[in-house]
């Protein structure tokens, strides 16, 4: 039997037109959607992209510039500025971004994680609401 979901148990899905990497990136934006709505937050961006270190040459071969790219992005009713990552379990290539993040964007941005651990399982009510709610999309190969 085939699952659904890549190497972190997450469900790719949509949700308003907008494809996320998993459920718990949906849960979240229908809460930013909600305090959206309610004048607590607005600006809010998806997926927004920040650049951590310029493209450079080196030895005559060019080396890409490093992204760190957020799952959201918007401004609270006091001003301040967040930058938000919806994660399961920290990945070797988060922590490095994380910090260089940090040290780059740290003054002007306030970054906030929002955790799901990787261990925790649907119940099968709230599975049956996923699948009648959001489109899953299956895999390219069948292999």
């Amino acid at each position: 039997m085939r699952r659904n979901w890549n190497k972190y148990r997450a469900i790719r899905c949509e949700c308003d037109g907008i494809k996320f990497d998993s459920l718990k990136e949906i849960n979240r934006y229908k809460e930013l959607k909600l305090l959206e709505r309610a004048k607590e937050i607005y600006k809010l961006e998806l997926q927004p992209r920040f650049l951590i270190l310029d493209g450079f040459e080196y030895e005559g071969k060019k080396e890409k510039a490093i992204y760190y790219v957020a799952d959201f992005q918007y401004i609270t009713k006091d001003g301040y500025e967040i930058v938000e990552d919806t994660k399961g379990f920290k990945t070797d290539v988060y922590k490095i971004k994380r910090k260089m993040f940090l040290f780059k964007y740290g003054e002007r941005f306030i970054f906030r994680v929002v955790w799901q651990p990787f261990f925790r399982q649907f119940h099968v009510k709230h599975f049956l609401e996923f699948l009648n709610n959001y489109k899953i999309f299956p895999r390219t190969s069948l292999r």
